[in-house]
């Protein structure tokens, strides 16, 4: 069962958080995944100044979560996560060789620019995460081209990652609690893993910002999902109104 807190006042969301883990049995294991690594440690480490028994918390982000659970079957398969400078490389190589073959009539003109290789890198990771297997055109040329570089070499990425991490899930579920701590859903395979994590988990708690509408439908999405919303006039003070006025903005910006 998914509880989900809706406030635009972080201090409530942490609060919130907080009261769940208090909730829990003293060392019992339980998964905090939060979207800022450091509000997870900060949370923790709040939580163990009231009690001696917290060595049962794990305090991760949403991809290192992946990786743990990903690890064994990268290893299985032989399969090297490719760095952001690798991915740099294999991006500009496939649009050399494409273009070579006059395969890129638009994006040869650009093809040589400085910032080209770093933009095509985040477009094709975006649809492999957004699990588009073709695309029209000149892009989808690239895709296609990349995805082969990655298999040739031997190379996983987030998509990959998030896929494994959500199959192994579901071969070896963690039935322990889980918090999501401000956790942005923001591809197919992120949603995939969240919902596998909140379905298998023993119990779940999750909170967003009302402004990222996204994640929130996502959320709603999950059966059985308890909503709890706070409004923003129990901000404790104007500091924290005017924080959350400016995070809405912030959030509504990169969605």
């Amino acid at each position: 069962m998914l509880t989900l807190i809706v406030s635009s006042v972080g201090a409530a969301r942490v609060r919130a958080a907080g009261e769940f883990l208090r909730r829990l049995p003293a060392g019992d294991e339980v998964f905090v995944i939060a979207g800022d690594r450091r509000a997870g440690d900060d949370l923790v480490r709040a939580l163990a100044g009231e009690h001696k028994a917290t060595f049962g918390i794990h305090r991760l982000s949403l991809e290192q979560m992946a990786s743990r659970l990903a690890a064994e079957r990268l290893a299985r398969e032989g399969l090297t996560p490719i760095s952001r400078l690798g991915a740099q490389a294999s991006a500009a190589h496939v649009a050399y060789r494409l273009t070579a073959k006059e395969k890129l009539p638009y994006l040869a003109a650009v093809s040589d620019y400085p910032g080209f290789a770093p933009s095509l890198v985040r477009t094709l990771q975006e649809l492999r995460l957004a699990g588009v297997g073709g695309a029209p055109g000149e892009v989808g040329a690239l895709l296609d081209e990349f995805n082969g570089e990655l298999r040739e070499n031997d190379f996983s990425d987030a998509s990959l990652l998030y896929e494994f991490a959500a199959d192994a899930l579901r071969s070896a579920p963690i039935a322990t609690p889980v918090v999501l701590l401000d956790v942005r859903t923001e591809s197919r395979a992120q949603r995939e893993l969240v919902r596998t994590l909140i379905e298998t988990a023993a119990k779940a708690l999750a909170t967003i910002h009302p402004a990222d509408t996204a994640t929130q439908k996502f959320y709603e999405s999950i059966d059985g999902v308890e909503i709890v919303t706070t409004a923003q006039k129990d901000a404790a003070s104007s500091l924290e109104r005017l924080r959350a006025n400016l995070f809405s903005h912030v959030l509504r910006d990169a969605t």
